[in-house]
């Protein structure tokens, strides 16, 4: 199923999901340094995936950062569940099915342009962030082999983290962006040590109480209610 951008799709969209986002979340904070991307370039977005809440966060960061028109590829079988997601930039890719993967590959690599950011989420399947090692599936080399001209490539860690607050708190993390085109290509392998490491460096750095700034508020605590009634 490839995506349908409409415009009323997105309005609707967007207002449902910050709400949404608010409702049930404390804050949206960024550790370390906001991404730096080169807007004559097509963008990647390469998120690591723990929680049924992700292609949210990657709407929230495109919204916030990037405000490009975008393409988020999910499993076909979770799409036709969620149909209204086509309408807003998701397209579906059956795995288990080596044709239908490739028309899915070839689908991405023609959404690349600099107006558009496209994503997926390399790890292929759900994953628990303390998992190790990491593996990344080899279609972000394809896809960048295929397209053959630059393109930047965006790695992102997003975690969920319960802190004092009663709602939990959502942390970003960008690593190094690089930029690639057909004679010069990803190692899928090198990146996803990459991630590894930031994935080890955010859990670090939450232990050590670093929160970052702020990104997006959300929905406040009974304890913050009750201190600003007092």
């Amino acid at each position: 199923m490839q995506a349908r951008h409409t415009g009323w799709a997105n309005a609707v969209f967007k207002i449902y999901i910050l709400r949404l986002l608010k409702k049930h979340f404390h804050s949206f904070r960024m550790i370390g340094d906001y991404p730096r991307i080169d807007k004559t370039l097509p963008a990647i977005l390469l998120p690591n995936h723990s929680t049924w809440w992700d292609g949210f966060f990657v709407y929230l960061l495109n919204e916030k950062l990037f405000k490009r028109k975008i393409f988020l590829m999910m499993l076909e079988e979770q799409l036709q569940n969620y149909p209204f997601f086509n309408k807003v930039g998701a397209f579906g890719i059956r795995p288990q099915n080596p044709k239908h993967t490739l028309n899915t590959l070839l689908y991405a690599t023609r959404q690349l342009s600099k107006d558009n950011l496209l994503c997926f989420f390399p790890q292929g399947e759900l994953t628990s962030n303390r998992k190790r090692p990491v593996v990344f599936k080899p279609g972000l080399k394809w896809v960048v082999e295929k397209y053959g001209q630059k393109t930047q490539i965006i790695p992102v860690i997003m975690h969920v983290e319960m802190t004092e607050h009663q709602y939990p708190e959502v942390f970003f993390h960008f690593s190094d962006i690089k930029i690639y085109d057909g004679q010069h290509v990803p190692d899928v392998n090198q990146i996803a040590e990459q991630q590894e490491k930031y994935l080890d460096d955010m859990a670090a750095q939450l232990a050590a109480g670093h929160k970052g700034q702020e990104l997006f508020k959300g929905r406040r605590s009974i304890s913050e209610v009750m201190r600003k009634r007092n």
